[in-house]
């Protein structure tokens, strides 16, 4: 449907029109709006829809995030006031549209699942995770000469309890988990190997898939930082594509 006109001052109208580099639309894929001085993720809205965006500073400068599993993330950078002036981003009957191009990631590259996340203390992954597990599954089932190694990292490096899943073997249940101890390190290579497991179960050769634990050695911030939640990921590198 065409974008309902809004007071052009205070809110816009999007539109992130996310493709593959065949040119087909990317369904599911996010953008994160980041107020790009203190790095803080405001929101998140979907790609490939009308959405209604409005300044998050006096600057009017925004920074757009697309990480779609499998696929180099994109940053682009545009003014709330002025969208017209980023290259590619066009202004058509009150819409303001702005393209990201997706590419598959490449041997060397580094890729973090930003929307893989963990309960607390745990290598139980919640529900949401599901979305870019798929997109790496996808990634791995698109060329059988795909190897990666999963990296995980915590924030901080103390020790802890560890849960891990139950009888069940759902990696996204707390029913039942089992309930151990461990350094910072193990927990980030539990939690590695639960995705690790997760594309086994998935149909993946484990000779494709190795990991590597991190603990709380290689933080993005430091651990008392307000970001330092971002601290704790799991990376995937890509070895041979």
């Amino acid at each position: 449907p065409p974008p309902t006109p809004v007071n052009s001052t205070y809110e816009k109208t999007f539109f992130f029109n996310v493709v593959y580099e065949s040119g087909s639309k990317a369904n599911g894929a996010e953008i994160s709006v980041v107020e790009p001085k203190s790095e803080r993720k405001e929101y998140i809205v979907k790609g490939n829809e009308n959405v209604t965006i409005k300044p998050i500073n006096q600057s009017g400068d925004i920074r757009l995030e697309c990480d779609l599993a499998g696929y180099r993330k994109i940053v682009q950078y545009i003014n709330f006031q002025r969208p017209e002036s980023s290259d590619g981003v066009i202004i058509k009957n009150n819409q303001v549209t702005v393209p990201f191009v997706l590419v598959r990631l490449k041997k060397g590259d580094h890729t973090i699942l930003y929307n893989v996340l963990f309960y607390k203390d745990a290598a139980i992954m919640r529900a949401e995770s599901k979305f870019d597990l798929d997109g790496l599954l996808e990634m791995m089932n698109s060329n059988p000469k795909y190897r990666i190694r999963i990296h995980g990292h915590t924030n901080g490096s103390g020790a802890g309890r560890i849960l891990e899943t139950g009888e069940s073997g759902d990696p996204f249940s707390l029913g039942g988990a089992r309930e151990g101890s461990g350094s910072a390190k193990k927990l980030s290579l539990k939690r590695a190997e639960v995705i690790r497991n997760y594309l086994i179960n998935a149909g993946v050769d484990p000779a494709r898939m190795d990991t590597k634990a991190w603990g709380g050695k290689n933080p993005i911030y430091d651990k008392f930082h307000t970001q330092a939640s971002a601290n704790v990921r799991v990376e995937v590198e890509v070895l041979e594509d």
